[in-house]
């Protein structure tokens, strides 16, 4: 895919460049612009700036600003709002809203990487009224609903895996432990 050009100024000297971390990555990560470390106590939620300001190409472009995974899933520390959407029209600094959903502090360094920013496509919508819509096979199941199944697990004793499903208890060589549990279809690792 061709790239799109997103002009950015520099709000502060200390500001890094958005930047892709590999080849692959889809989003550039975004790094704190701080006078000294910034503390972020349990539950605690900051406005971190990036000293940075953007110019998308246009309305059909979106920046999305993602946590990062390694942040959020070692150290609780998560966008305050979930997902930041930058409009085309927006020209102040980038400033990414976090909360520590974790248990100890955690203290953002000057100049760390703290977030993602991801371009995207938008389709602007012309929203038009239905007395009645379209049915489908999911109809109106949600938070949840489509892709859980019940799905019976059943493996030997000695399975060295035996203790992923919470199985506590002995058996013998010729017991087998069978759960019923709920899964959701995802996309298989890669690692």
């Amino acid at each position: 895919m061709e790239p799109i050009t997103v002009k950015y100024k520099v709000l502060d000297p200390r500001a890094r460049t958005p930047a892709y971390a590999t080849p692959g990555s889809a989003a550039a990560d975004l790094c704190a612009v701080l006078d000294e470390p910034l503390t972020v106590q349990p539950m605690q939620r900051v406005l971190v700036p990036t000293g940075l300001a953007i110019e998308l190409p246009g309305a059909h472009a979106v920046a999305l600003v993602y946590a990062r995974s390694g942040l959020s899933i070692k150290h609780g520390l998560c966008m305050a709002n979930g997902v930041g959407v930058v409009d085309s029209d927006y020209r102040g600094e980038l400033k990414v809203p976090m909360v520590n959903l974790g248990a100890e502090a955690y203290t953002i360094q000057p100049g760390e990487r703290v977030a993602q920013l991801c371009i995207a496509p938008v389709y602007t919508a012309a929203f038009v009224q239905a007395d009645a819509l379209d049915e489908t096979a999911r109809g109106e199941g949600g938070f949840g609903a489509p892709g859980e199944k019940n799905l019976s697990v059943c493996f030997a004793a000695s399975s060295p895996n035996r203790g992923a499903l919470g199985m506590s208890g002995r058996l013998t060589q010729d017991e087998k432990a069978c759960a019923v549990v709920k899964f959701r279809a995802l996309r298989p690792r890669t690692e």
